[in-house]
């Protein structure tokens, strides 16, 4: 037999300290705005992430800032490393700001370049923007529009939700047609998702938040 040849190198890299910036130390200053802050704040404590790290706040306060350093700015880091929580942080902070002000339409866009990983993080939104809109008068909505994106007359009533899961019993997601107003619900407890926009022309005539 040939025995086996192996090269092992050992290369170091950073461990992000997850959660060593605490957001009760450091929500003051990313949200100056109390009403904000507040809801904010009540979302992350039922959450399971209890701060950022050293790495997630810089980006999070540029992202945040009125007079931000730089014209764009970009995530990148390995999977797992808290580019989800730096990005949506703060999207969802200018989401609920513009809630508090009565301020109509797009708030942030997000494009993603496969529909596996849109679907994926937008089952992760659901119980964000779920929890949250239950302290807004006037609810973020969310609308998602690609090649899967149907109109109204191409809908049938109890068709599935993008694949979508209810966040509070697991099931599928369906849409409720009724004429031209849709509603997303549960299949099996019933729980309406009101700011869930199901089709394509819903989507481009209200402009939903996110």
């Amino acid at each position: 037999p040939i025995p086996l040849e192996y090269k092992i190198e050992l290369q170091s890299e950073p461990v992000p300290d997850f959660g060593s910036h605490k957001f009760r130390d450091v929500l003051p200053e990313l949200i100056p705005d109390k009403s904000t802050r507040e809801i904010v704040n009540s979302l992350l404590e039922k959450s399971k992430y209890e701060g950022l790290s050293s790495h997630q706040l810089p980006i999070v306060k540029e992202l945040l800032s009125d007079k931000p350093k730089y014209s764009t700015a970009a995530i990148v880091a390995p999977t797992a490393s808290g580019k989800t929580l730096a990005f949506f942080l703060p999207i969802i902070v200018k989401a609920v700001e513009r809630s508090i002000k009565g301020k109509a339409g797009i708030s942030s866009i997000l494009v993603y370049p496969r529909k596996a990983l849109e679907r994926d993080q937008l089952q992760s939104f659901l119980t964000i923007v779920d929890s949250v809109n239950k302290n807004l008068e006037h609810p973020i909505t969310i609308g998602t529009d690609d090649g899967d994106t149907k109109r109204i007359d191409e809908i049938q009533n109890k068709d599935t939700y993008r694949e979508m899961k209810c966040i509070e019993c697991s099931n599928a997601l369906l849409i409720e047609k009724k004429e031209s107003v849709t509603t997303v619900k549960c299949s099996r407890c019933l729980k309406e998702y009101p700011y869930l926009l199901a089709w394509k022309d819903e989507i481009w005539q209200k402009k939903p938040t996110i």
